[in-house]
């Protein structure tokens, strides 16, 4: 119990400023907002408090979450508490029996009644405060934020901080912090500012140690005034200046602060859609053993993307219908394009984007989506979409990056979790690929959709032993400030579709084809070492190993399926400019590194103008790989 939380959700204020707001906006569109408490207005589809609820439960040190409201409102929290997504009990819904504005405790004479209401249930557990209209930005990390507070062993509470104006800082709590993050002063909307400078400003967010929760008594009692413990900071600020107390400062982006009618909207709108990417693959080493229970070296490079984005169904006084369940899946301008200027330019667009766009894959996304979550999923209507500027049929997994990036898309939109859906970053790849399989009947592997799951470096066992034992393969991330310096080069003429390129060779593997099956193994240990290698940075013997890669894969599926155009790229980089280069993935580009005496090192902007040039003769695009 030492080292666990509970959660106090402080939720007693009337929001005087946004019921007035609402009255005074001639828009009908928000009046019934003014029923509701703050903690409870409708963001993303969910009440507030649902996004902290969903942090709350992800996070194992929170263990009890308990919430302080008035008498105005304290039947709707009892109700939403009831909901099978919330499930608190009731006893821990407190009602402090105040019944107006004017009349109200004050945040640290709330906190304190819930404090000493469920001393014996909270016990010897830490304590963490949060203002109930208040939301932080998506980047932030409650599991981080707890399991760093509490790690300092003189630390006896956290403050969270962020960058401001001084304009802004005015209106807000501010803190000052020493070098060793510790928190020196804290003021309550400070008035006398250096103008130009940026101030750390922080939200009603307070993380207590138990012995800082023991001197709350004494506080309450020593401040008897309501503007004393009306905002929740006030005890913060007084327990920095207690003998022995230290507080840490926590930096964080940014937060959403619901305080009036405009933050409200301002809210709203940022919830209404999210936007999730997914980058392309580079294998380094292994591929194409992945398939046949090999082992494969693949890491995410930043050159390409995909992007999926889902925006919340419009609710204006032109469409009233706010139960808008509708989905729209929105064809990309040019990948889903099906007219054309004339023949010659359907023909000539064909070769560029093939006869399939991915609206197909956000498609079959969907419904994986919906027969994983089920009555989970949220019933709010939306429009999704898609770009990309990933090369098509080169090898670096285009199309489970936009089914990656759109099944994060759809668990960020219904507010779930890998976990709500039985899933976990090692099942995760399984169904990313059966999405492409089962679904749309596309040739694929796990490799791709593994690494776009992990992300980074990867190190992946696909041994049959492993999918016996735990239904998944081996994957390790590994440092990726252990890779050399590499570079990629494609062209989209010489590619061709993965399950095309593989089919002759799966088959004479399951046929049992010797040669095939020993140079199956040579790939998967070959990963191996080469992991071994670049652990200890000997990035010849690596290079030397991606060019048995390539040699390795043109003994199994010859010169013709390779292609003549990448034969010659090949031979022309080792020979002109000590380039070894091997397949990303299933044809049609290269990852590539220089090898020799200056194994791994960078090219001079000479010798890269050279290699561009030599390159682009071949038809081939050269450019550095970015990790």
């Amino acid at each position: 119990m030492e080292n666990e939380w509970a959660v106090v959700v402080l939720a007693a204020g009337y929001g005087t400023r946004l019921v007035k707001d609402i009255r005074a906006d001639p828009a009908p569109l928000h009046k019934p907002l003014q029923y509701l408490p703050k903690a409870l207005l409708p963001i993303g589809g969910a009440p507030l408090l649902n996004h902290w609820m969903n942090q709350f439960k992800a996070c194992p040190l929170i263990t009890q979450t308990y919430l302080v409201t008035n008498e105005k409102f304290h039947e709707q929290f009892v109700e939403w508490s009831t909901s099978p997504t919330i499930n608190i009990p009731s006893h821990r819904i407190i009602n402090n029996h105040t019944k107006s504005n004017e009349n109200r405790n004050g945040a640290v004479v709330d906190l304190k009644l819930v404090t000493d209401t469920c001393a014996e249930e909270i016990g010897s557990r830490h304590v963490l405060c949060v203002a109930s209209d208040l939301l932080l930005y998506d980047d932030f990390s409650l599991a981080d934020f707890l399991a760093t507070t509490m790690a300092k062993k003189d630390s006896h509470g956290a403050i969270l901080y962020y960058n401001v104006s001084s304009e802004d800082a005015k209106k807000r709590g501010v803190v000052t912090t020493d070098e060793s993050g510790r928190i020196s002063t804290f003021r309550e909307k400070p008035q006398d500012l250096d103008e130009g400078l940026l101030h750390k400003a922080s939200p009603a967010f307070y993380a207590y140690s138990q012995s800082s929760i023991k001197l709350l008594s004494r506080y309450v009692g020593e401040c008897t005034k309501l503007e004393e413990v009306d905002a929740p900071g006030k005890f913060m600020a007084w327990l920095i200046h207690q003998k022995e107390i230290i507080i840490y400062g926590h930096k964080i982006s940014g937060r959403f602060d619901i305080g009036n009618l405009k933050q409200a909207k301002e809210t709203m709108a940022h919830y209404s859609s999210v936007t999730e990417h997914c980058c392309a693959r580079a294998a380094l080493m292994g591929n194409p053993s992945d398939g046949f229970n090999g082992a494969t070296l693949a890491l995410l490079i930043k050159n390409f993307k995909a992007t999926v984005t889902i925006q919340e169904n419009s609710i204006d006084e032109t469409n009233k219908d706010c139960n808008n369940q509708s989905i729209h899946l929105i064809p990309h301008p040019v990948l889903d394009n099906y007219t054309f200027d004339n023949l010659q330019d359907l023909h000539d667009k064909t070769l560029v984007t093939g006869y399939y766009g991915g609206l197909r894959l956000i498609h079959a996304t969907c419904k994986k989506f919906f027969e994983l979550a089920g009555d989970q999923i949220m019933r709010r209507g939306f429009v999704i979409k898609y770009d990309t500027n990933i090369p098509r049929g080169v090898g670096l997994s285009g199309s489970s990056a936009i089914v990656t990036a759109a099944f994060r898309a759809l668990l960020k939109f219904h507010h779930l979790t890998l976990g709500a859906l039985g899933l976990c970053l090692n099942t995760l790849p399984e169904v990313i690929l059966t999405t492409e399989t089962r679904e749309l009947n596309i040739s694929a592997g796990l490799q791709d959709r593994v690494v776009q799951s992990f992300g980074g470096l990867v190190y992946m066992d696909f041994h049959q032993d492993h999918f016996d034992l735990k239904n998944h393969g081996k994957y390790e991330c590994l440092d990726m400030n252990l890779l050399p310096r590499l570079y990629l080069a494609y062209n989209t003429k010489v590619g061709g579709e993965s399950g095309k390129v593989h089919a002759p060779v799966k088959q004479r593997w399951l046929d049992g084809d010797e040669e095939i099956v020993k140079r199956m193994k040579e790939l998967g240990a070959n990963t191996l070492k080469g992991v071994n290698l670049l652990t200890k940075k000997k990035y010849a013997e690596f290079a030397s190993l991606m060019e048995r890669n390539f040699t390795l894969r043109r003994e199994m599926y010859g010169d013709e399926c390779v292609g003549d155009k990448c034969v010659a790229l090949v031979e022309m980089a080792k020979t002109k400019f000590d380039l070894v280069c091997k397949f990303s993935g299933s044809g049609g580009c290269f990852v590539c590194m220089v090898g020799g005496g200056n194994a791994g090192g960078e090219l001079s902007s000479e010798v890269l103008g050279r290699v561009e040039v030599e390159m682009g003769e071949l038809g081939f695009k050269f450019e550095e790989l970015l990790v």
